[in-house]
């Protein structure tokens, strides 16, 4: 009964979104990150000065990659 009262308030497109969501970086992946719908505010989000500092530190592809 729980797994169906969870599904019947989430709304079917934010779910799909969010499994697109999957492929980028573990940062980019904030609660911020989920409340933004729209793509061009989540390339803004994973420009932000924590998602640089991973990359830098880290000097992976992934991030900039995905973002």
């Amino acid at each position: 009964m729980m797994n169906a009262r969870r599904a019947s308030h989430r709304k079917p497109r934010k779910s799909l979104k969010l499994r697109k969501l999957r492929k980028v970086c573990k940062l980019c992946k904030s609660r911020k990150l989920h409340k933004l719908d729209q793509s061009h505010k989540r390339h803004k989000l994973c420009q932000s000065h924590q998602c640089l500092q991973l990359l830098s530190r880290k000097r992976s592809k992934r991030c900039s990659n995905w973002c």
